[in-house]
């Protein structure tokens, strides 16, 4: 197993990975992510960390994190298979994107996991992630007919 940072080569097995395993659903309505999306972030290492998980040339895992701040980064995505879960792909996932904040000097990192999905909370404890303030992900989509309608 090889954890590396992610490149352009990469997109079509990172992508093939968010729609056969839904790692990209969040609505029914808007497919995150796009290919062209995927391949934008990995252009753009400045501000994102990119890395995926090996086993032998397939990529069964990855994580997108975004650089928000000096000191603030956003794990935005992070996935590994079903079949290759309980392999440590995770947390070596997670070491690497420490190894490299800490190299740029990030002091906080913050995720949005769907409180339904109790094998995500259990991981997010597992590896460190404490909960903090309480949020909720709300979302709304600009053409339906209840977002800002006449009746302000």
């Amino acid at each position: 197993m090889t954890v590396r940072q992610a490149t352009e080569h990469d997109a079509p097995g990172i992508f093939e990975l968010g729609t056969a395993y839904n790692a990209f659903h969040v609505s029914e309505r808007v497919p995150f992510y796009e290919y062209d999306e995927v391949v934008a972030w990995l252009r753009d290492p400045k501000d994102n960390i990119f890395l995926v998980a090996q086993v032998e040339s397939t990529i069964v895992g990855f994580l997108f994190c975004k650089v928000m701040s000096i000191h603030w980064a956003l794990l935005d995505n992070f996935y590994v298979i079903p079949k290759s879960r309980g392999e440590a792909l995770g947390a070596a996932l997670l070491r690497e994107l420490r190894s490299l904040l800490r190299q740029r000097n990030v002091k906080y990192l913050s995720s949005l996991i769907e409180s339904r999905d109790d094998l995500s909370q259990r991981y997010a404890k597992q590896v460190g992630f404490k909960p903090q303030q309480q949020y909720q992900w709300i979302d709304t989509f600009l053409d339906d007919k209840d977002f800002l309608t006449d009746g302000e």
